[in-house]
């Protein structure tokens, strides 16, 4: 038995899985508080779905901010080193984006705060993804 009166051959050893059959000992408290919260028939939860942006809809930078869960101050540096481009509105001065740049918001967030990037390299993936883009292109065009 450990500290908290858990048995040490109930604890995350690879035959002893929490989610399927927890151990043996009816007595045992991990065994009876995953008996008590945890409803080991219930279905297993659906993954959640990305939202996705309406083709030809424009969103304010708030409505960005929320949908891609990135700061409006990161926002607004991304447009400032010109990794993503708002739609120009004269009568408001507001940041505005279409619906190309929800997915790029993702995706510079992404490299920055999961791949560990810096704003340059970032920069520089989306130049060589462009380019790659331009080329398929080229070459497709000649084939026909």
């Amino acid at each position: 038995m450990n500290l908290r009166g858990i048995p040490e051959s109930c604890l995350h050893s690879p035959s002893n899985n929490f989610f399927s059959k927890h151990c043996e000992n009816k007595r045992c408290p991990l065994t009876q508080y995953m008996k008590a919260n945890h409803d080991m028939t219930a279905e297993p939860l659906r993954a959640l779905q990305i939202f996705e942006p309406d083709p030809g809809k424009t969103y304010t930078i708030e409505a960005a901010a929320n949908i891609t869960q990135v700061p409006r101050r990161l926002i607004a540096v991304y447009c400032k080193l010109h990794m993503v481009s708002p739609i120009a509105d004269s009568e408001q001065w507001a940041l505005h984006f279409n619906d190309k740049a929800i997915p790029a918001l993702r995706q510079i967030d992404q490299l920055r705060s999961v791949r560990g990037i810096n704003l340059d390299g970032i920069r520089m993936i989306l130049d060589l993804e462009r380019e790659v883009d331009q080329l398929r292109g080229e070459l497709r065009s000649l084939r026909r």
